[in-house]
């Protein structure tokens, strides 16, 4: 009994997935207790924000109140940023906002374990690569991403990435044998200049194809 309520415990509070989706554009209705908590999350936020967005600052609008399904009165808030709905804000920065507290738990707690889906999606590279960088150093918990940017070749080590391919029969594969002094990103794209998954001349007849 107590394995499976630490596994409760565990999922319910210290495993984080955030999807490749973006979610938090819209308006969402909480009691006042979960608007104490969101308020509180959003202040510790701020303190890493600017550092990766210049000028950037979040804040919690209430809109007004409207009974819940419990009849209990909540509160209908959006997210704003610097006074402005944070649904006209980029992708880009919308998908830093929207994995930052995942990050700052992991950065800070042993226990916590995060899954990210695309990572990178919206985010230069090279923030990207700093964000990934700074997890590998110094991040206490656990963090599994995926991503289509290769810059994590260049800072993780290889025994910690893992590839996808289109063999249904081996989908998942990692690099051996490679030299400390190789670099994994070059060899990477060599293999996939040398495959038959890329055919220049193929997609450049297609193209004039569909031109007719």
């Amino acid at each position: 009994m107590y394995i499976l309520e630490s596994l409760v415990n565990f999922a319910n509070y210290e495993l984080f997935v955030v999807k490749s989706k973006c979610c938090i554009d819209d308006s969402m209705v909480l009691s006042k207790s979960a608007l104490d908590v969101y308020k509180r999350k959003i202040e510790s936020m701020n303190r890493v924000v600017p550092y990766l967005v210049p000028d950037l600052t979040l804040d919690v609008q209430v809109l007004g109140k409207e009974l819940m399904r419990d009849s209990s009165v909540g509160y209908r808030v959006e997210l704003v940023s610097n006074k402005i709905p944070f649904k006209y804000e980029s992708d880009g920065v919308k998908r830093i906002v929207s994995i930052l507290q995942p990050l700052i738990e992991i950065f800070n707690n042993t226990s916590v374990v995060v899954a990210i889906d695309d990572l990178d999606c919206g985010i230069h590279e090279y923030l990207f690569g700093e964000i990934v960088k700074l997890m590998c150093e110094q991040a206490k918990g656990q963090l599994i991403f995926t991503a289509h940017n290769l810059r994590p070749m260049e800072i993780i080590n290889k025994k910690f990435l893992v590839f996808t391919t289109t063999d249904p029969d081996n989908r998942y594969v990692r690099y051996k044998n490679i030299a400390a002094h190789n670099n994994l990103r070059d060899v990477y794209l060599r293999d996939i200049a040398l495959s038959d998954s890329i055919k220049s001349v193929e997609i450049s007849y297609g193209l004039r194809k569909a031109k007719g």
